[in-house]
């Protein structure tokens, strides 16, 4: 039973790491994606968007 308590350990282990990486690692992809993307005046209106918030 050791065995398997061992490797169930593990598993949860490697699950918590990519439930972490993988959202951050999606986020960062389409932060890019956008940047390359994204046409000029959608651009333009996500700034204003920004200086309005502030």
């Amino acid at each position: 039973m050791d065995f398997i308590a061992d490797r169930l350990n593990n598993i949860a282990l490697i699950c918590f790491l990519l439930s972490i990486a993988v959202p951050i690692t999606i986020n960062y992809i389409n932060f890019k994606y956008h940047q390359l993307t994204d046409p000029k005046w959608k651009k333009e209106e996500d700034e204003q968007s920004k200086s309005n918030q502030q």
